[in-house]
């Protein structure tokens, strides 16, 4: 059988992105599954019980304890998940390109590496400013000896090229996927309601830093659509704030639309109950700009429920990236941008039926194959060749 190994910080029971998302790659893995040996960096108490299927070793942040936990797997097949600052406290693990390089060379294998971040940057009085010419000197050591690679969004592809020199041919677009699955069928025929005189309900999901981005960066849309008559609910989905974070929301509301009747919070909610006011809303805002959507786990749970996302009008980076085809199968995220200075410009798309439909299609075929967590494990079998 295939044994396959992921180098993760952590595994299951721990909450952290990467482990969630490892494991999530595990349960939709395609079949033949090969076997899964997960090198962590921590073990938290129930590891084993809370993924019994998986076997899990952990190792300390150096090169000799990965090269040794590396040569117990015996494996021909590699994927690392990296985010700089999981494996050193600076975000700079110098020692890892190495070991990966040396394990390529005594055992001839394979190595995927899934860039989740890249590099910080920051200003003269952040260390990860200085620093940043080591952490961008890593990133082009794994991203030259990897057979393939993976990033989220275009942005980070464009980046990755673009900055760093990475190989174009070797990488590929894989989204994020969703903590928030709908609970029932989505609707994807249910009548947009501007056709027939009814108003939208539109959703903002996020933690409340994200919430209050969304709310700053689209204050004439939101108005123009409130003064068109157009909205039934803005529901404001996700972590309660702090006291602060709490003042901020409340504070831009008022800016927006005192005297709004509705505005729902709705704080803390499970995902299923997530899920249920998703799939009742018809529009969703955010503050992400297109480039670098598919980063966000919050614009699948938009797509998936059926939601029309609506973004910031510029791009992170200003030119697409040209010349790397099998880039080009990632996708175009499918959103309407808004520039907040030309709200009518918004306005007339959202009331345009044929503009609505078109986007509604494309929300729909990107849902079905590409943002589901059985198509980001397909895609990632297929990009890496390590579900053969």
């Amino acid at each position: 059988m295939t044994r396959l190994v992921h180098i993760v910080p952590t595994v299951p029971p721990a909450f952290n992105g990467l482990s969630d998302y490892c494991y999530k790659l595990w349960q939709h893995w395609p079949a033949p599954r090969p076997h899964w040996h997960v090198l962590a960096l921590e073990v938290p108490p129930g590891a084993r019980a809370a993924w019994p299927e998986a076997q899990i070793t952990p190792f300390a942040p150096n090169r000799r304890a990965l090269l040794e936990a590396l040569e117990q797997t015996d494996s021909r097949r590699i994927a690392l998940h990296y985010v700089g600052y999981a494996y050193h406290t600076k975000g700079a693990p110098l020692w890892l390109p190495g070991v990966l390089r040396e394990y390529k060379k005594r055992r001839g294998a394979q190595v995927c590496v899934m860039f989740h971040e890249l590099y910080a940057g920051g200003t003269p009085r952040q260390s990860a400013f200085w620093l940043q010419p080591l952490t961008k000197r890593i990133v082009a050591q794994l991203a030259e000896l990897s057979d393939s690679w993976i990033v989220s969004c275009e942005a980070a592809a464009i980046k990755l090229v673009g900055e760093v020199g990475a190989d174009a041919t070797r990488g590929h677009i894989v989204p994020i996927g969703s903590a928030i699955e709908p609970v029932a069928p989505t609707d994807w025929e249910r009548p947009w309601p501007l056709e027939r005189g009814q108003k939208l309900r539109l959703a903002i999901f996020g933690l409340p830093a994200n919430r209050a981005s969304a709310l700053r960066g689209h204050q004439q849309l939101l108005r123009a659509l409130i003064e068109a008559d157009w909205l039934e609910e803005i529901a404001l989905i996700g972590k309660a704030g702090d006291a602060a974070e709490t003042q901020t929301l409340a504070a831009l509301r008022d800016q927006i639309a005192p005297d709004f009747a509705g505005w729902n919070p709705y704080p803390d909610g499970t995902p299923a109950e997530i899920s249920l006011v998703l799939a009742r809303c018809h529009l969703a805002l955010t503050h992400y700009p297109p480039d670098l959507l598919t980063k966000s786990s919050v614009y699948p749970a938009f797509c998936l429920h059926g939601l029309l996302t609506i973004c910031a009008h510029r791009r992170l980076l200003p030119a697409p990236l040209q010349g790397a085809a099998p880039l080009g199968q990632g996708f175009e995220a499918p959103h309407l941008p808004a520039d907040d200075a030309n709200a009518t410009a918004t306005l007339r798309a959202l009331g345009d039926s044929e503009a609505v439909a078109r986007l509604r299609a494309a929300t729909r075929e990107v849902a079905r194959n590409q943002l589901s967590w059985q198509s980001i494990a397909d895609a990632w079998a297929r990009a890496t060749a390590l579900g053969q």
